[in-house]
């Protein structure tokens, strides 16, 4: 596995506020964590600031930089999304 778990493929696309305001139930968005960590989070729910989710490391290309595992539930504020999985892993 590559070890660019810390750089955003540029085939992702970017979040905007209006973007993450259509963000739901089974959308797929990128979280970076302040150690520089970056996983995907399936979501599950959506709150006023952020949303939570099943986290899904394995889904970048260096699954093994990522704090959590796979199926752990997280939350992530929405200043924390570094890319959404619209038309990769997700279709909105």
């Amino acid at each position: 596995m590559g070890t660019t778990s810390n750089s955003v493929d540029d085939s992702f696309v970017k979040p905007t506020a209006m973007l993450l305001n259509d963000v739901g139930s089974g959308c797929f968005v990128q979280k970076l964590e302040p150690d520089g960590s970056r996983y995907w989070l399936e979501i599950t729910s959506v709150g006023d600031t952020g949303y939570e989710g099943i986290a899904h490391p394995a889904l970048v290309n260096d699954c093994d930089a990522s704090a959590v595992t796979e199926g752990d539930h997280c939350t992530v504020e929405r200043d924390q999304i570094t890319a959404l999985g619209c038309g990769r892993f997700c279709f909105c």
